[in-house]
């Protein structure tokens, strides 16, 4: 039941930042927790001064047109999506009398941008595979493996010679590397993350240049290390 009457005096930046560190840490992917920090940082930049519990509508309202002045309405959505939550529960608590959120639109004044395509034609893979096959740092191999699997970035670096099979031409992806976080000098077991969800995990074959990718780069590397940032 909420409990009327009951303010709490605090801004409004500090009580996000108060929640999400109670609510959030440990709970959700590193890469999310940073969209709570950064969602917070707007708001102290843009309502620096708006308190807890003097929170209205036009408040919030205000706070979604200031951003939406800089953002495309689908970054502005995700936005305010991430103040919903702590601020309904703060009308839970009865820290707000009412609830602000109740129908706010979503504005912008930045127009879409036009969507880039997101695949490459057959001559420019080709065009890429030479400049790869060129290359003698070994990340040429490195983005080669890439091309030809299409695993994301973080799965191609979670690979380890456990999940390489030889035999049948195939690699077993069932981890990712946090590899924002870590010192590529020392990568542990420990750096290793899940996958973006249950059904990433899964085994697929791959072709003879991919195999000699990884083969180049397998010498002296334990079971349970990462392959690419050995």
């Amino acid at each position: 039941m909420v409990q009327v009457g009951k303010k709490r005096a605090i801004k409004f930046w500090k009580y996000y930042k108060e929640w999400y560190e109670t609510y959030k840490y440990g709970d959700v992917r590193d890469v999310t927790y940073q969209r709570y920090i950064l969602t917070g940082k707007q708001i102290k930049k843009l309502a620096p001064d708006l308190m807890l519990d003097k929170i209205t509508r036009a408040d919030i309202q205000k706070l979604i047109n200031a951003y939406g002045q800089t953002h495309e309405k689908v970054t502005v959505r995700n936005f305010y999506r991430l103040l919903e939550a702590p601020i309904r529960d703060a009308v839970y608590e009865g820290w707000i009398s009412r609830d602000p959120c109740y129908k706010i639109r979503i504005t912008s004044q930045v127009k879409k941008k036009k969507k880039l395509k997101k695949w490459l034609e057959m001559d420019e893979v080709h065009k890429l595979e030479q400049v790869f096959n060129a290359d003698q740092s070994g990340y040429g191999d490195f983005f080669d493996f890439t091309l030809r699997t299409g695993l994301r970035f973080a799965e191609v670096l979670g690979l380890t010679p456990a999940d390489v099979d030889m035999n049948n031409m195939s690699i077993y992806v069932n981890k990712t590397l946090n590899y924002k976080k870590i010192d590529y000098s020392q990568v542990k077991p420990g750096d290793f993350m899940p996958t973006k969800n249950k059904y990433s995990v899964r085994q697929i074959l791959i072709d003879f240049k991919a195999l000699t990718d990884l083969q180049r780069h397998l010498d002296g590397v334990n079971e349970d290390e990462s392959i690419w940032a050995h």
